[in-house]
């Protein structure tokens, strides 16, 4: 070949590369200002940059430069494709995964997902409670209970399951190892026998779920994919309470019928792990879960009770049961100390899984909440508490509500300060 043709031809590809290379650095930037590809957006909470102010004491301190750094990190484009792409490399090695915040999730057997607290809980259960200290809990809801009673309302403690304790088996070997060195009581064995010996109405969900497992090995209580029990564990733990509830106060609210199952690929919270982990596609099989289908023939609107749950994001699914067998009036649900939502009307959703809008505000404790709508005007009160919580002591809901109990006047005190026409 004559190199008098060579040279430009080798001038030619170096300033095509050249070319390339800057328009693919560009090309974010294009995407950002002028996005001309569809991305699925990123799943989770995320913290919005914070608002760039340019003046020179923020120049010299150095945060001008960081709220720049945070904005285009969080505005460049294509980065949805760049975070899956990361996070998907990081699972490819093996890696945990993170999910939202400081949260962590790890990969079990066959895909199933873990977050790491369950996964820390199950490994060694915790012993940092006293009896002394269980006892003075186990007293207060007896305390409480005995309030409510007298005032026609009806209480149940229920126990909410971890997903590690319900289904060891697909844990990392690691952890199964590291329980067998597991030595002591732990606080839920301990708060099981101060409960056994009290009269505080309760219900185990654990025990039940494992006693389901053994009677039915094959019945799917919770998701690969998610943190919560399955919408049809949800609802057979929901017709337990109200079927404890009626044999325990001698009422005779209706028993929610289930009439068929029907499978169908994860929704709601059953895939809440995987959509929070941001990936292009999930390891394991892909799997067929139940969602129960209910007969909603309960009594009348105005006949049915108004509920009060406290608890974890488990009630929420319990909240979900109840409005899909329309058995209550209305409802509130205390979201841990944070958040309040309320119910004025229940209606069932178009099926389990679908989304039950409620409206809700922000808590900073229970010092704001307005027991008169929240408590009082209640004849079912759920106060739930994750068995892997046991230290919280359903976050001191229980005295809350006594201490509103007990500034509240007897009924007859109150019939007779009202106003008479």
């Amino acid at each position: 070949m004559d190199d008098r043709h060579a040279i430009p031809f080798r001038w030619n590809t170096r300033r095509f590369l050249s070319v390339g290379f800057v328009m693919l650095l560009a090309l974010p930037l294009l995407q950002a200002a002028v996005p001309f590809v569809s991305e699925r957006p990123l799943t989770g909470a995320e913290q919005k940059p914070e608002s760039i102010r340019f003046s020179l004491s923020t120049w010299r301190d150095g945060t001008f430069t960081q709220a720049v750094e945070q904005w285009f990190t969080k505005k460049v484009g294509f980065r949805p494709t760049l975070v899956r792409l990361s996070n998907q490399v990081h699972i490819a090695f093996g890696n945990d995964a993170s999910m939202s915040g400081n949260e962590r999730v790890r990969i079990g057997k066959d895909g199933w997902l873990f977050q790491n607290g369950y996964i820390a809980s199950y490994e060694k259960p915790s012993q940092n409670l006293t009896d002394a200290q269980i006892a003075e809990f186990v007293s207060a809801l007896e305390d409480l209970q005995g309030r409510l009673r007298a005032q026609g309302k009806a209480m149940v403690f229920v126990i909410s399951p971890s997903k590690a304790e319900t289904y060891p088996e697909f844990l990392p070997d690691e952890a199964i190892e590291q329980r067998k060195k597991y030595t002591g009581v732990s606080d839920l064995a301990r708060l099981r026998k101060h409960l056994s010996e009290s009269d505080v109405v309760s219900f185990d969900s654990p025990a039940y779920l494992q006693a389901r497992r053994v009677t039915d090995p094959h019945v799917r209580l919770y998701a690969k994919t998610g943190i919560h029990w399955t919408y049809q564990a949800a609802f057979d733990v929901w017709t337990e309470i109200l079927q404890l509830v009626n044999r325990e106060y001698g009422t005779s609210w209706p028993i929610p019928e289930q009439i068929a199952v029907e499978y169908d690929a994860p929704r709601g919270t059953d895939d809440d792990i995987a959509r929070l982990l941001n990936l292009f596609y999930l390891p394991g099989e892909a799997e067929q879960l139940p969602y129960p289908v209910v007969r909603t023939n309960a009594l009348p609107l105005e006949a049915r009770p108004r509920i009060l749950f406290a608890g974890t994001s488990f009630s929420r699914t319990l909240v979900h049961s109840m409005c899909l067998s329309e058995s209550a009036r209305s409802c509130d649900y205390l979201f841990y100390t944070s958040r309040q939502f309320s119910l004025p009307d229940v209606r069932s959703p178009a099926s389990a899984g679908n989304h039950v809008p409620m409206r809700g505000h922000r808590l900073d404790g229970f010092a704001a909440v307005d027991w008169n709508t929240t408590l009082f005007d209640k004849q079912i009160v759920v106060l739930e508490m994750l068995e892997v919580n046991v230290r919280h002591f359903v976050y001191d809901v229980h005295h809350a509500a006594l201490a509103a109990l007990q500034g509240r006047r007897p009924a007859t005190e109150r019939l007779a300060a009202r106003p008479r026409n």
